[in-house]
């Protein structure tokens, strides 16, 4: 049975309806993120952003939208989209992001960025011991040392591995935070190890990891 208001209308369609307001407002807000990361990496402070929902409903007033959308998402019915800007909310000069060529989110590559990628695995996954990305982080050090920009799998794994840091320190757990950075880079996971590493160490790989590369696992 459909539980009703004292106006007559359904809850459940009230709840859909803040559901969706909710939803668009984090679209919307991810949206104009995305553009203040942009104008800020451009040195542009004078461009203003847009918001489709707060300049259509709420007539551009910055201060109503806020109210409004904050007191949708305490009442819980905003629905955990995911504002990837949150990223330029870091400390180390490593983790700056700029705007990938795949419309991602990219890192700059230095030591300060590997030693970050070092006390995640370490700490965080407990995954430095897993030979892999030990031969992983090896390689991305001597290309850092040499002045070689990193590319194809250990550039993927590199920006993954720093986003995925700092999604966990923003609280999410491993598994969240794995799936998201593949996310935000676009990345598959196949794409992570480089095929070197994958014939080095064939025994911690699978047929899709060999497959992905076209490598002959016997």
């Amino acid at each position: 049975m459909e539980v009703s208001t004292g106006a007559g209308i359904p809850l459940g369609v009230g709840k859909i309806t803040l559901g969706l307001f909710g939803l668009t407002t984090a679209i919307a807000d991810v949206s104009q993120g995305t553009q203040d990361i942009g104008y800020g990496w451009n040195g542009d402070s004078t461009t203003p952003n847009s918001n489709f929902i707060r300049d259509s409903l709420f007539g551009g007033n910055d201060e109503r939208y806020g109210i409004v959308s904050t007191l949708v998402g305490a009442v819980g019915v905003y629905v955990g989209f995911i504002n990837y800007p949150m990223l330029a909310g870091t400390s180390a000069g490593a983790l700056i992001p700029g705007r990938g060529t795949n419309n991602g989110y990219t890192h700059q590559q230095n030591l300060e960025g590997l030693k970050e990628i070092n006390n995640h695995l370490s700490d965080d996954v407990e995954g430095f011991e897993f030979e892999p990305n030990k031969a992983m982080i090896n390689k991305i050090e001597e290309m850092i040392n040499n002045g070689e920009p990193l590319s194809g799998a250990y550039k993927d794994f590199y920006e993954h591995e720093l986003t995925e840091s700092m999604l966990m320190k923003q609280g999410y757990d491993y598994n969240t935070a794995h799936n998201m950075a593949l996310d935000i880079h676009e990345v598959q996971p196949q794409q992570l190890y480089s095929p070197e590493i994958i014939k080095n160490y064939p025994q911690w790989f699978n047929k899709l990891d060999f497959e992905f590369w076209g490598i002959d696992p016997n």
